[in-house]
């Protein structure tokens, strides 16, 4: 976070000052976050954010953990956490953080529930998969999730982190087997938002078509078919379908073109 430092467990320094952020190593980020998943283990949780991009394998560094927990859950999740080594939980702020052994920078914990600390939705059903037995949640509704915070952000600084993320999302999504997007996981994705985003980064328009979202004339595609090929209509800009009578083949063959020009531009 632009304009933040991390202070020491028991400091009086304020979590929030206007000094620059200490980033952590990656190795010490990913350790805080699979000590998180030790700590909720058995209960419903995800890691969020760009702790969850590093787990997924981005290296943008960052300087927390975030993790999302169902509504009324947090005191469990604080309780949890208190009561694993390596965690300190100040008594009066609540501001927790992880210590590891090889870092002297502590890695601050943050613990969301919706809707107010993390705006989607998120429960038991909530769909995640696991990193190195870290709960993280699916990187479809990660995407999700980015392309709506990327829009609120106050600071460059944040958007262009968001920017970084949705752009490591598009790009693990478009190579990882068996992942389709769908459109109730993005919701927040719409054709403006895509227009939007491409018109700020051009070269982004290959990793949307690879990832599976249609651009059409320099727009996107509307439409959608459902898995019983009916087609309903929205501003989803998820490609499952094509208004002109394109075949499942022809879809596929756009989206694995796409795919070769991505990885083309990754080894130049």
């Amino acid at each position: 976070m632009i304009g933040t430092t991390i202070s020491r467990p028991g400091s009086r320094a304020s979590i929030r000052t206007q000094t620059p952020v200490v980033l952590v190593p990656l190795t010490t980020l990913n350790e805080a976050a699979r000590a998180v998943g030790v700590a909720m283990a058995g209960m419903t949780y995800a890691v969020v954010g760009g702790a969850a991009c590093n787990l997924l394998g981005s290296t943008r560094a960052t300087e927390d953990v975030d993790f999302v927990v169902p509504r009324g859950a947090t005191a469990e999740a604080r309780s949890l956490l208190r009561k694993t080594p390596g965690f300190t939980v100040e008594p009066r702020t609540n501001h927790t953080y992880y210590q590891s052994s090889t870092s002297p920078i502590p890695v601050q914990i943050e613990i969301l529930t919706p809707p107010m600390l993390f705006k989607e939705e998120f429960d038991s059903t909530t769909p995640v998969i696991s990193v190195s037995g870290v709960n993280v949640l699916k990187p479809t509704f990660l995407l999700n999730a980015k392309c709506r915070s990327v829009l609120s952000r106050g600071t460059e600084e944040k958007k262009r982190t968001d920017t970084h993320d949705i752009l490591f999302l598009l790009r693990y999504i478009a190579t990882a087997k068996d992942m389709r997007v769908t459109i109730e996981e993005v919701p927040n994705i719409s054709k403006a938002f895509v227009d939007w985003f491409v018109q700020n980064d051009p070269q982004s328009i290959q990793l949307w078509k690879a990832a599976g979202f249609s651009v059409r004339e320099g727009t996107l595609d509307t439409s959608e078919v459902s898995g019983e090929g009916e087609e309903s209509q929205g501003t989803s800009a998820v490609y499952l379908g094509d208004e002109n009578g394109a075949s499942e083949k022809d879809q596929k063959s756009e989206k694995e073109q796409a795919l070769d020009k991505v990885e083309a531009s990754a080894k130049q």
